[in-house]
């Protein structure tokens, strides 16, 4: 100092802080994340940092599996947005098919009409149709058919027999019966002897041990026998002449001549029933044996006697009373062995 004494002189140098700033900040890019510093002068001189620190925004990017009943809707599905920080957020849904639960069961059955598919739609836990199948196949139902032979006619023919199979349906047996050959032969003769004619049976096994027979046929040749039938009216000339010949086959051929009495029909037109035996009834005389009936009337046209015997006539009497003299009338019908008839019709007169 002037005055030449001690003087102090005292420098006090105060340490200012450096004003330092921090900012936090987010960004949707990561390119802009990250902390930047910047370095200032404050009001003292010193230096003064701003520090900004960029962090990176979430994008919520956000996956989600889910179901869907349609094909056409299965995928995946993305949906872009913007969330709360400003950043592009993604929603991904992911859409798998969900089953359907097909079920087919397999049935089967002996009746043709139970036979078939029926299909029932339901809908399952995913909300789906879900297809319930039950197939329905016929059952066989084991038809045999067995052939046999026999020689015996009764057992031929076809026999059925209904059996219950593996399956519980019916089985039919069939059973076809036929009928071996008997080889029946024939051997034809002739003879003109009917002793000799017929049908001989001869019986013997064949080849497929059957009953067979042998037919032996004798025939009967003709023996051309001829009927020739004359009429006498001489009684002593009726009856039978047998004439013998041989015909073309060595036989003999019968000629017959049979003579018959001519019929004849004697009725008188007159007769006196006065009872001393000589013509005392009235009868229609017949030379051949025949069927008659015999009718008289009176003149009135009244029936007076009736007669179906060639045997009994009129004595007269009529109702028990002798019928008055005078002039009758007489129908005869006649009918022969030979089947041949005759009718006749006149007058009676009845004397006293």
């Amino acid at each position: 100092a002037a005055s030449g004494c001690d003087s102090s002189h005292t420098l006090i140098t105060t340490y200012i802080p450096p004003d330092s700033l921090w900012f936090e900040s987010f960004s949707c890019s990561p390119a802009d994340t990250g902390t930047t510093v910047t370095v200032y002068a404050n009001q003292y001189g010193c230096d003064s940092l701003h520090i900004i620190r960029t962090e990176l925004a979430p994008s919520h990017d956000i996956f989600e599996e889910t179901w869907a009943c349609n094909p056409q809707d299965t995928g995946l599905v993305v949906y872009e947005g913007i969330n709360q920080f400003g950043c592009d957020s993604i929603h991904t849904t992911q859409y798998h098919l969900a089953p359907t639960h097909e079920i087919v069961e397999e049935r089967g059955s002996c009746n043709p009409a139970d036979t078939g598919t029926i299909m029932t739609i339901y809908t399952n836990e995913f909300g789906c149709d879900s297809i319930h199948t039950v197939k329905t196949e016929l059952w066989p139902s084991h038809e045999f058919f067995e052939e046999q032979y026999s020689c015996f006619p009764a057992d031929t023919g076809l026999v059925v027999d209904m059996h219950t199979n593996s399956f519980g349906c019916d089985s039919v047996y069939y059973l076809q019966t036929h009928l071996k050959e008997s080889d029946e032969t024939f051997e034809f003769y002739e003879s003109c002897n009917p002793a000799d004619t017929g049908t001989i049976v001869e019986e013997y096994l064949n080849e497929a041990g059957c009953d067979s027979l042998h037919y032996i046929i004798t025939e009967l040749l003709p023996s051309d026998t001829t009927v020739e039938m004359v009429s006498t009216t001489h009684p002593p000339d009726t009856g039978q002449v047998i004439e013998y010949h041989l015909n073309q086959y060595g036989c003999d051929s019968l000629h017959i001549i049979i003579t018959e009495l001519e019929p004849s029909i004697y009725i008188p037109n007159a007769f006196s029933p006065n009872t001393d035996g000589i013509n005392d009834e009235f009868l229609v005389y017949l030379n051949v044996p025949a069927q008659i009936e015999l009718m008289i009337f009176d003149r009135w046209g009244s029936k007076v006697f009736e007669s179906r015997d060639s045997e009994i006539g009129w004595d007269g009497q009529f109702r028990g009373e002798p019928a008055p003299e005078g002039v009758y009338t007489y129908q005869v019908f006649v009918e022969y062995s030979n089947g041949s008839s005759d009718r006749f019709s006149g007058d009676l007169l009845l004397i006293r």
